[in-house]
């Protein structure tokens, strides 16, 4: 669970005829009837975690936060030239689980233009920081990943960074891919990236495996890269972190694109692993927190 790609969950008053005010979304302030003890579990690890995670761990900085960084912003380069979804301009793109905007502000850096751009988040005062970072043109929500306020097929490409190894409860991870999926359009893409194991040290997160993102959305194409050997020793130890990231077997995330298959033989059976088309670039995979 990270600070850059905060958990954003279940709103179901608005779906169940309740209403909401404006508000009580800007606050968060509504939890789901479902998924309320999650949700309240989700929210307290976060503020557990923003008292006890050093300060110096989330900046830019930071040599290990860099790193880590630098390794998942090519990957995800990579998959969305290779699968057909660059450039970014032109292309609805949404967040979940925008935390305080790091992403967003790099989508804009890509090449999405602002008023194109939306992001959510449980936590209403990290979108408060986004709203700081961000231009006013990109539209940010305090709300939950189970009931976007989006109309169906709104989005070329929806993103989460580290939101569904931030939820425990499956019947949540499922609703909020039914919701991923239901904003996106035919033609569209999600990325992901997200752990793929169990941290024994943090009992609030637990890794998502490739079986699951497939069950998670059925029928799609998933293209998976490996990436990032054990987050916190790259922050607390930048050296070693270099001296072990080409281990691939040692990695802890995954990143993910997920399309729908253009032809019926494309329908898989199988998960698909993202390979690199030639060594040369299988050497800027293994070598890619080295940077």
């Amino acid at each position: 669970m990270t600070a850059k790609g905060n958990v954003a969950l279940v709103n179901q008053k608005e779906r169940d005829g309740l209403g909401s005010s404006s508000a009580d979304r800007e606050n968060g302030s509504l939890p789901s009837p479902e998924f309320v003890v999650e949700e309240n579990r989700i929210v307290e690890a976060y503020s557990h975690r923003t008292k006890n995670v050093p300060a110096n761990w989330y900046t830019p900085f930071s040599e290990g936060d860099l790193l880590i960084t630098q390794s998942i912003e090519r990957s995800v380069l990579r998959s969305l030239q290779r699968f057909g979804c660059a450039p970014l301009e032109g292309k609805r793109i949404l967040e979940v689980g925008c935390g305080t905007g790091h992403w967003l502000a790099r989508f804009l850096v890509w090449g999405a233009e602002p008023e194109k751009v939306s992001g959510i988040d449980l936590l209403a005062d990290k979108i408060s920081q986004a709203r700081r970072l961000l231009p006013a043109e990109v539209t940010l929500e305090a709300r939950s990943a189970t009931s976007l306020d989006f109309p169906d097929e709104s989005f070329d490409l929806v993103f989460q960074f580290t939101v569904f190894s931030s939820i425990l409860d499956d019947r949540m991870r499922q609703q909020a891919a039914a919701e991923m999926l239901r904003v996106l359009k035919p033609t569209g893409s999600i990325v992901w990236y997200d752990l793929c194991v169990d941290n024994p040290r943090n009992p609030d997160v637990r890794g998502v495996r490739k079986r699951e993102i497939k069950n998670l959305f059925p029928g799609r194409l998933v293209h998976f890269d490996r990436l990032v050997l054990l987050a916190p020793l790259a922050r607390a130890a930048p050296s070693l972190f270099r001296l072990l990231a080409p281990i691939k077997l040692l990695r802890t995330h995954y990143v993910a694109l997920i399309t729908l298959p253009r032809t019926t033989s494309q329908i898989p059976t199988e998960s698909h692993e993202l390979l690199p088309r030639n060594q040369a670039e299988q050497d800027c995979s293994s070598s890619a927190a080295r940077a």
